[in-house]
């Protein structure tokens, strides 16, 4: 509903074309089903493109799991997006 409203009594939004670049890091403890935590470092970057009529946004995280000893992994993940005014 709050999204509704929003849209409806928003104006048409203009920004100027630009690039922005952005970054960051997670530091925790990952615990899943019964096993115990695993320490994770999760390093992430993303990039957004803003043009006069839309915008296009992607960024990546990948979390290291057991980077303190113990059983290694890693996961993944991407969102990507982007919109037209």
């Amino acid at each position: 509903m709050i999204f509704s409203s929003t849209l409806v009594f928003s104006g048409s939004a203009r920004a100027e074309p630009g690039v922005e670049f952005s970054g960051g890091a997670g530091f925790g403890v990952l615990a899943a089903g019964i096993t115990p935590g695993r320490f994770a470092i999760s390093p992430s970057a993303s990039l957004g493109l803003r043009g006069e009529r839309g915008f296009f946004v992607a960024r990546d995280t990948i979390s290291f799991l057991g980077a303190n000893g113990g059983r290694f992994g890693f996961n993944n993940e991407t969102t990507v997006g982007g919109g037209l005014s």
